[in-house]
């Protein structure tokens, strides 16, 4: 298996805010999710997609699109701006 190719880095103070949000009750799901990622992946550098992904129950193509987005932007939760019509009904 090669190594991950994106790895990211996050600062104490982005891993407590993921931390803040796996605790609110409130918080939306993928949020949740992403957070559980990111504090996944500050615990265990290096580890690879594949072992992240079974860890956490998610798709490890979503664990690596994760992984280069935060590699490239930095630590955050939300989705991008869809392109196309704006949605008719609030989230």
């Amino acid at each position: 298996m090669r190594h991950p190719e994106f790895n990211p880095t996050f600062t104490e103070e982005e891993i407590q805010k993921a931390r803040e949000i796996c605790r609110r009750r409130n918080a939306p799901h993928v949020q949740v999710r992403r957070a559980q990622l990111a504090i996944f992946l500050h615990a265990h550098p290096g580890a690879f997609s594949s072992e992240a992904a079974s860890a956490l129950g998610m798709h490890e193509q979503t664990v690596r699109k994760w992984r280069k987005r935060w590699t490239q932007g930095g630590l955050s939760l939300e989705d991008e701006p869809r392109s196309g019509r704006p949605r008719r009904f609030s989230p």
